[in-house]
């Protein structure tokens, strides 16, 4: 079952089941459990690269559509549309200093287009998270990668990196 574009009904139209199946029925149905949406996660990340490193996702708690797949980094649209896309994770405590960062792209290690980005400080003593959050229109097999960053010697760890997305309309 696919979305399908909302009808124009015209005035004295003889209403028919197959059209109130189709642009009625179909598409709640559609809505409420086949549109596509995906949560994926990875339980640790980099440490101390200095540079943009994607996740590799090692688990998958929700993936219709086919939106993801294991140790990619990345979340592909399967359908157009205009996708809510989100990613998060904890940077462990550490004493050193830098930016630590999480970005939505359109290519690996942060290349390509910046969707959004979530920088934090350095707290020494303290864990820190990033939340990125965007809407995004997509084409069909259109991807979305995560990416962390955290500077050289950082010893803490990235974990619980998170990213999620689902279609929310044409």
């Amino acid at each position: 079952m696919a979305w399908n574009t909302p009808r124009t009904w015209a005035t004295n139209e003889v209403l028919t089941s197959a059209n109130m199946n189709t642009y009625v029925s179909d598409d709640l149905s559609w809505l409420g459990s086949v549109r596509p949406h995906c949560q994926v996660r990875d339980a640790t990340g980099p440490t101390g690269t200095e540079s943009w490193v994607n996740p590799s996702w090692d688990a998958i708690t929700t993936n219709v559509g086919s939106m993801a797949a294991s140790s990619t980094g990345f979340v592909t649209a399967p359908t157009a549309g205009f996708y809510l896309i989100g990613a998060s994770c904890t940077f462990g405590s550490d004493g050193t200093a830098g930016v630590r960062a999480l970005m939505l792209s359109s290519a690996a290690t942060g290349g390509g287009t910046v969707y959004c980005q979530s920088n934090t400080t350095h707290h020494v003593g303290n864990a820190s998270g990033a939340v990125a959050t965007t809407m995004l229109q997509m084409g069909a097999s259109t991807s979305v990668y995560a990416a962390t960053f955290v500077p050289t010697g950082f010893a803490g760890g990235v974990t619980n990196i998170r990213m999620w997305a689902i279609w929310m309309t044409t």
